[in-house]
């Protein structure tokens, strides 16, 4: 009784083992997805924010030229 209670007991803890393991392995390539997602996203916002940027130049830009233009007719 003892023998057999003893090899269950075993066996219960072996698979345990496996599954932890199973589970553990899931988790890292889980991990491993969710960091390279948040690389290829922290990428695109740099790329995003830069375009963001040279537009507000720009903007900046035109609405200096613009203004100039506006000082010019005013002194006509």
């Amino acid at each position: 009784m003892n023998t057999e209670r003893a090899t269950v007991l075993e066996m219960a803890s072996t698979k345990l083992d496996d599954i932890d393991k199973y589970l553990h392995k899931e988790i890292r390539y889980l991990d491993e997805l969710v960091k390279k997602d948040h690389e290829k996203q922290s990428k695109e916002f740099s790329k995003f924010w830069l375009q963001t940027q040279q537009v507000k130049g720009i903007e900046d830009e035109l609405d200096d030229h613009r203004m100039e233009l506006v000082k010019r007719i005013l002194t006509i």
